[in-house]
């Protein structure tokens, strides 16, 4: 049974609920989409097979569909009076929250759907049945900073002026084949994303057969001990093998390129050696990797630092919007079907072309969520909007790690 769901209360965390937030004043007027909120009762830990069915009332220019904490899952113009319907798993357990330590179980399985006027829809609905645990649908763990993880978005919702990943748009290619958990965090490295209590939670719930996904390197580069050839590769090294002990797959993800560039026009590539060390660690291990560094690199030096700016959140060299995270998502899930083509059967639908456009890329940004912003993790995170700041803590971390041999 479908309910509304109440993103006003007091006691709201956007990450238990739907993924959006209200805006902060004044942010009525802004332009962009309105977004309807919806939830199903989780009933426990496991993996859900949810169903959806909305019909229109008139025609909507933009509608976007999303399940869970704003998992993309259909997109498009619509005609007056069309029905759309779908079906995807996720798997739902525990997770802690930004700006908390603690770890919370999820009770309410978000829905939403965000169009130009809402009342141009006529009726939503949908509906979230529990599996058995001995279903055979695979899980996929994602582990990973901000680039991966689940962003929140304020409202109203703006396809490019939010903030999403990679993760939150790759049910929209595979989420009828198989169950994503996104348990990646905002400012983490390989070594936070143990030590407060994320990785607990994915050896908590991963069954034999269930796929790990690792990508980090954003933030273990602006640390010295966590340089691409010493911590970085020790702990992409244990989490390989520990993953491999609970009879789970893992799979490697080279870091995502930033928009970063020198003074003299040519491309800065921060994380170069960190991508490197991915390589090694999997050659090693013979765990699979998933070049996602060069296919963004690539992409971005041959459009250029302007043209790329479409890709991300306004202002901001690392962070993808919905345009950048729905392109490197398609990526992530065409080379995960290379690997297990039974496994990750792609849904690709027919509006799979969605670039930014003069009517659709509105580019007004948001700012950095409110919280505990002292924390490294939460430093971390904002360095990716300030270029000489970013630069300059990983020249001063390389430097220390020099000096530390």
């Amino acid at each position: 049974m479908i309910h509304t769901l109440d993103t006003k209360a007091a006691d709201y965390i956007p990450e238990l609920g739907d993924g959006f937030e209200e805006g902060s004043e004044g942010s009525e007027n802004a332009q962009g989409l309105q977004v309807a909120d919806y939830y199903a009762d989780a009933d426990g830990e496991g993996i859900y097979y949810i169903t959806y069915k909305i019909e229109t009332a008139k025609e909507i220019e933009q509608l976007f569909v999303f399940a869970g904490r704003k998992q993309l899952l259909r997109l498009g113009k619509r005609k007056a009076g069309e029905v759309i319907e779908g079906t995807l798993y996720l798997h739902f357990g525990e997770m802690i929250p930004r700006f908390h330590s603690e770890c919370m179980t999820i009770t309410k399985i978000g829905f939403s759907v965000a169009c130009e006027d809402l009342t141009k829809l006529k009726s939503v609905g949908m509906a979230a049945e529990k599996l058995s645990a001995k279903t055979k649908i695979p899980a996929i763990y994602l582990a990973g900073d901000s680039t991966v993880t689940d962003q929140t978005c304020p409202k109203p919702y703006m396809p490019g002026g939010c903030y999403s990943s990679w993760g939150q748009c790759l049910a929209y290619f595979i989420g009828e084949s198989t169950a994503i958990d996104n348990q990646a965090h905002s400012g983490l490295t390989t070594e936070t994303f143990r030590n407060e209590g994320h990785y607990d939670i994915v050896k908590k719930y991963i069954r034999p057969g269930d796929f790990c996904l690792f990508q980090f390197g954003h933030n273990d580069q602006k640390l010295a001990h966590l340089q691409a050839q010493t911590g970085y590769k020790e702990n992409l090294m244990n989490y390989v093998n520990e993953i491999r002990g609970l009879c789970g797959v893992p799979i490697l993800v080279t870091p995502l390129a930033r928009n970063t560039w020198k003074d003299d026009g040519t491309y800065n590539d921060l994380l170069a050696e960190h991508a490197q060390a991915v390589f090694e660690v999997g050659e090693e291990t013979g765990v699979p990797v998933i070049d996602l560094h060069k296919y963004a690199a690539d992409l971005i030096k041959k459009n250029g630092k302007e043209a790329s700016r479409v890709y991300f959140h306004p202002g901001d060299m690392t962070h993808t919007n919905e345009y950048g995270s729905f392109l490197f998502a398609h990526f992530i899930a065409r080379e995960l079907s290379k690997l297990d083509p039974l496994t990750f059967a792609i849904d690709v639908q027919d509006e799979e072309d969605f670039t930014p456009d003069e009517h659709t890329a509105i580019l007004t940004g948001t700012s950095m969520a409110a919280g505990r912003k002292d924390e490294q993790k939460e430093v971390f995170d904002a360095m990716e909007r300030a270029g000489d700041n970013l630069v300059a803590a990983v020249e001063k971390a390389k430097k220390d790690a020099e000096m530390m041999k």
